[in-house]
């Protein structure tokens, strides 16, 4: 079949510097993490990494000096050998919806450096397994973009993303990119990087334009990368993001023309949708809130509102019916936590910041109920297979293990036609065990 492209032109990568690392200690390997994880000694002598998603610096290193547990939690194994990581009696104060978990596969770097992407008088910042993008001469498998959350930790999503490369074994040749989006409060080595308003929802997850040193979309920045990776010998492209990344990758899927057969997007715990109609799913059906008159307005739907930048408006104020059309088409998978649960921002358990405006909690109590709802929604307006959700047990709000998962690896590896189980016309779903 012949693939459709909608992109026309590419551009120039820059390199610039390297980011603040983690030493490790002798006995951990002598080598660096991202800023936050817990050093642990791998089997071949050198430093492996735990992600700090629950907490930084004190997680568990299991003595197969392969895997690690989270912050609160110790390395078991089932009567099967099965690997696991079980909650000690401090966990719960930091996750009490998730008593025991898969184990972290531990990621390793021998360096990192930030590169720039020229964006015409700026550069979106990201970090690459291969070095700067212009430097591809030879035909890749995949091409796995990965987007961090609210934390704005690229390279902790790097590593995370290039041990779960390790560990697939559908392509050979993969290439790893880690978008990194700056806040104006962030130190930035090089005065290009593009940068956005410090607020609480992070605006570059939206779509909205960069304060500096350009004003661009976050959106429009992206489809810069697109199209200079559609200049080379490429096979499959995954955009993936966690969280905040899950907001941006979602509602930047919806919007984009930059887009071609061979790739897909990765939806994964975001803590809001992008509705393509105006009903809401409450007290046990759909129809139109009477409360929170901004609930459909971008970014919870397709409503335009005030002051929106010339990306989003101009294809807002186009024929919504050909966007909603185009998303159809796309391949798009929408995975989530089986355990993230945590409906408050603050108090009996951790959210992980779970946004809880009213535009937020019409979607939903919580991250895994969100999830449900849009899928449904998506159901009755007649989306098909191309649009599919799975459940990822036994994992709450972490990014490394979505990665990691089972079937993490097969909807950013695997074959584009993966399918979901249709349990009903409206709500698809497929627990994966770990």
């Amino acid at each position: 079949m012949k693939r459709r492209v909608w992109f026309f032109y590419c551009l120039n990568l820059v390199p610039f510097s390297i980011v603040a690392l983690d030493k490790c200690a002798v006995e951990k390997g002598s080598g660096i993490c991202p800023s936050g994880n817990t050093c642990c000694l791998m089997r071949d002598g050198s430093s492996g990494c735990i992600p700090s998603d629950m907490g930084q610096h004190n997680a568990t290193c299991c003595t197969d000096l392969e895997t690690g547990c989270a912050v609160g939690y110790t390395c078991e194994v089932t009567a099967d050998l099965e690997p696991f990581c079980k909650a000690t009696r401090e966990a719960p104060m930091s996750d009490p919806l998730v008593y025991r978990m898969p184990r972290y596969h531990l990621c390793s770097m021998d360096d990192i450096d930030l590169y720039g992407l020229d964006v015409g008088g700026g550069k979106l910042a990201y970090f690459s397994s291969i070095g700067p993008l212009e430097n591809i001469t030879e035909k890749i498998d995949y091409v796995a973009i990965v987007v961090h959350g609210a934390n704005r930790n690229g390279d902790d999503y790097f590593c995370s993303m290039n041990a779960a490369a390790k560990l697939q074994n559908y392509s050979r040749h993969v290439l790893v990119v880690s978008i990194q989006f700056y806040s104006e409060v962030d130190d930035r080595d090089d005065p290009l990087y593009l940068y956005w308003k410090e607020t609480t929802d992070g605006p570059w997850r939206y779509g909205d334009d960069s304060l500096g040193p350009i004003q661009m979309s976050s959106f429009e920045a992206f489809d810069h990368m697109i199209q200079l990776l559609s200049a080379f010998d490429i096979g499959d492209i995954s955009i993936i993001g966690h969280s905040s990344g899950a907001q941006f990758v979602q509602r930047w899927a919806m919007l984009t023309y930059c887009w071609s057969d061979n790739m897909r997007a990765i939806i994964m715990n975001p803590s809001s949708y992008a509705y393509t109609w105006p009903l809401r799913f409450l007290n046990g059906k759909w129809q139109v809130p009477s409360e929170c008159y901004k609930y459909n307005t971008w970014e919870w739907g397709l409503e335009l509102k005030m002051n929106t930048n010339h990306y989003i408006h101009d294809r807002l104020s186009d024929n919504v019916e050909n966007l909603i059309h185009r998303y159809r088409s796309k391949h798009v998978y929408y995975l989530v936590g089986g355990q993230d649960r945590c409906d408050v921002s603050t108090g009996w358990c951790h959210s992980h910041g779970l946004e809880t405006t009213c535009m937020d909690e019409l979607q939903g109590s919580n991250r895994f109920h969100r999830s449900a709802n849009y899928i449904k929604s998506l159901r009755l307006q007649g989306f098909s297979s191309n649009h599919s959700h799975f459940i990822v047990d036994k994992v709450g709000h972490d990014h490394a293990l979505m990665l990691q998962s089972d079937i993490g690896l097969q909807v950013i590896f695997g074959k584009q036609d993966l399918e979901d189980e249709n349990t009903s016309p409206f709500y698809a779903n497929k627990k994966v065990k770990q």
